[in-house]
């Protein structure tokens, strides 16, 4: 067996400690020798002194030096400098891999480590131990949970902002497990259960919580899990009390009932049976959303998808995010080597050390692509009973191709046949005509059914105002139920509105009758620093950041946090995307033309800096009526398609290229 010479050697501290050499192989390490590592591998640079006292506490000074210095030499003799650094102080040597580096110096972005060991911190030493090393190894313990802790909340927070509802209740979970008795832990696990759409199981980690609690103090748990517990049961109204406003109930983001979709709901059973695509079609608001994810928790496990509005103009960036999320979702996949090779043209993180592939030249190259693709997708998501894409309508023309060669590949799905069923969303009247020529495929091929969802009628409505717990409002149902025409999110919007105007009595409804004025009046409420991120983000519309609208809008990372924090109390946002399109539509109609194409300029610049897509940047370019520069990226879009062999989509930019170049000719080079 050859060793490799560069690995590292690698030292375990959680459980029992351990010593691994390069070549893989256990050192022998006697418990002594194990305990001097991990001290100076927690403290860093140790003068000889303290460790000597440290380890023998009970012996003259000149002995404890000597039995460190045979100590020392031991070490030495079993990695020579591999392990420790040996000199007037001791450090451990570079390169040395920990197992709690992951807690001890976390990279932004990384999930947490998922160990729950934090806790048995040198476990098992089969000698005693001073009571100076008693104390510093439940220090430590303490401070390893500690971080563990803070580095879940982070992922939580992360992956809900993200809307991976999924993720953020697994890493919930995690938190839970590392500090079984937090309450903190409890009410967020209770509020994720709830927004993904089980009440049941919110209720019951309340239970829990009064279990654990119970048996740990011998007390209840604190007045603000109490009032949560009672918000999400609807068992009575929340106690009085002079504490701050609460924010809006939980029921209003959620209705705790999917109301009025039993025929919809039918279809979708009958279409699962016969493992077919069940491709579900409305208006913005209708519901859409709601209806698969009550349907999909009900099936287990899924991947959820979602559309951006910026993906239309970039080929493959809807499969690029979709390959992503599974990857992500079954790290323990080890995919084929032509797999990998085949998917670095789209993610470059997974090239090998074979090199790129070549470039797709003829449909041989293309057959062999598109396979590849498809094994990646059944590969990694062989544990998930469903697939859903939501907002199908932004989906680009070359993932449109790729999917109808997948779905005519892989559905109906066959008795026994592995591979989750497809659920794909799409906005009525929007979709592109690729997407309509691959779904009059799919749907006459008998692989997919098509339900096209309506609003829902009058008495339904009402039951769904009824539904969201808000009696203060009783006396508006009928003018909420008439604004809202059978559309649930226009009911939402309409009840958070009043909710936040502080509406007390049963006057007329202060509403307009178009909803588009309910979402302009929510806006008007902002900050003018909030409204001016919130006009950045609607202009970049796909993939933004917090730092990215930062930069764009030259202002400091604090104050957009800041704005950002203000969009999300506001439910405006929900982590890093709108929290609906409609208030995207809303955000984008109210940019004077003057501000929205210096944004377009300015996100234009932002994205060249950040080696952003070439049609996306040549696009904002355009938009802020910049014809010179946006001819310029159009020709890069239109070789980058060619490369790919999308030779339509280079077409495309090429004609979009010469329609700017034109225009920059036109209006002379002051202008352009």
């Amino acid at each position: 067996m050859s060793v490799r010479m560069d690995a590292p050697w690698q030292l375990a501290l959680l459980g029992r400690p351990q010593v691994t050499r390069p070549d893989g192989q256990k050192a022998e390490c006697p418990p002594r020798l194990l305990l001097i590592l991990a001290f100076v591998a927690l403290e860093g640079r140790t003068a000889r002194a303290r460790l000597a006292s440290m380890m023998w506490p009970d012996v003259l000074e000149s002995v404890a030096r000597n039995n460190l210095v045979h100590a020392l030499r031991r070490i030495q003799a079993i990695s020579g400098a591999g392990l420790l650094l040996v000199g007037r102080d001791i450090d451990l040597a570079p390169g040395v891999q920990l197992d709690v580096g992951p807690l001890l110096h976390p990279e932004p972005g990384q999930d947490p480590p998922t160990f729950a060991s934090a806790l048995t911190l040198l476990d098992g030493l089969d000698f005693e131990l001073g009571a100076d090393l008693v104390a510093w190894i439940e220090v430590w313990r303490e401070r390893l949970m500690q971080l563990a802790v803070e580095q879940v909340r982070r992922a939580v927070t992360r992956e809900q902002e993200q809307g991976d509802l999924r993720r953020a209740l697994e890493w919930a979970e995690l938190w839970l497990h590392t500090d079984p008795v937090s309450e903190d832990a409890y009410r967020t696990l209770m509020r994720l259960h709830y927004l993904n759409g089980d009440r049941a199981a919110a209720l019951r980690t309340y239970q829990r919580c009064v279990t654990a609690i119970e048996r740990e103090f011998g007390s209840a748990p604190s007045a603000e899990t109490h009032r949560l517990a009672e918000e999400l049961g609807r068992l009575a109204p929340a106690p009085p009390g002079d504490a701050l406003p609460s924010p809006l109930p939980l029921s209003v983001s959620r209705p705790p009932v999917l109301i009025g979709r039993e025929e919809a709901w039918a279809r979708m059973e009958a279409a699962w049976a016969k493992g077919q695509i069940i491709f579900i079609s409305g208006e913005p608001g209708v519901g859409k959303s709601r209806l698969l994810q009550d349907f999909v928790q009900a099936k287990g496990s899924h991947v959820w998808l979602d559309g951006r509005p910026g993906d239309l103009t970039v080929p493959y960036s809807t499969l690029s995010r979709i390959l992503r999320t599974y990857l992500r979702a079954a790290p323990d996949v080890e995919l084929p080597g032509y797999v990998q090779q085949e998917l670095s043209r789209l993610l470059p993180e997974c090239a090998g050390p074979g090199g790129p592939p070549p470039p797709i030249v003829d449909e041989e190259a293309r057959l062999r692509f598109y396979t590849a693709m498809g094994d990646a997708i059944v590969l990694t998501t062989q544990g998930a009973s469903v697939i859903v894409q939501d907002d199908w309508q932004y989906c680009d023309k070359a993932t449109s191709d790729f999917g109808a060669a997948f779905a005519s590949r892989t559905y109906p799905l066959a008795e026994g046949q592995t591979g989750p069923p497809g659920i794909v969303a799409f906005r009525a009247g929007e979709l592109p005509l690729p997407q309509k020529t691959m779904l009059q495929g799919v749907v006459q091929g008998g692989q997919a059914i098509h339900i096209e969802l309506g609003p829902l009628d009058e008495a339904d409505t009402r039951r769904l105002v009824h539904s969201l717990g808000v009696p203060e409002l009783e006396p508006r149902i009928a003018a909420i139920t008439q604004l809202a025409g059978g559309y649930p999110q226009f009911v939402q919007e309409a009840v958070r509105y009043l909710l936040e105007a502080g509406a007390d009595d049963a006057g007329p409804l202060p509403l307009p009758p178009l909803i588009q004025e309910v979402l302009m009046r929510r806006l008007e409420q902002l900050s003018e620093r909030a409204l001016h991120v919130a006009r950045a983000a609607s202009v970049l519309q796909q993939d933004f950041t917090v730092d990215l609208i930062g930069e764009m809008l030259g202002l400091p990372l604090l104050d957009v946090a800041a704005a950002w924090e203000e969009l999300e109390g506001r439910q405006i946002m929900q982590g890093e995307r709108f929290s609906h399109d409609l208030l995207l539509q809303a955000v984008a109609a109210g940019i004077p033309a003057s501000i929205r194409r210096l944004l377009h300029r300015s996100a234009a610049r932002t994205l060249e800096r950040h080696h952003g897509s070439a049609p996306r940047i040549a696009g904002h370019w355009a938009s802020g009526e910049s014809p010179t520069q946006a001819s310029a990226w159009f020709i890069q879009a239109a070789a980058a398609a060619r490369a790919a062999f999308r030779l339509d989509e280079a077409e495309g930019f090429e004609w979009q290229a010469q329609q700017t170049a034109s225009a920059a000719r036109t209006v002379g080079p002051a202008t352009a």
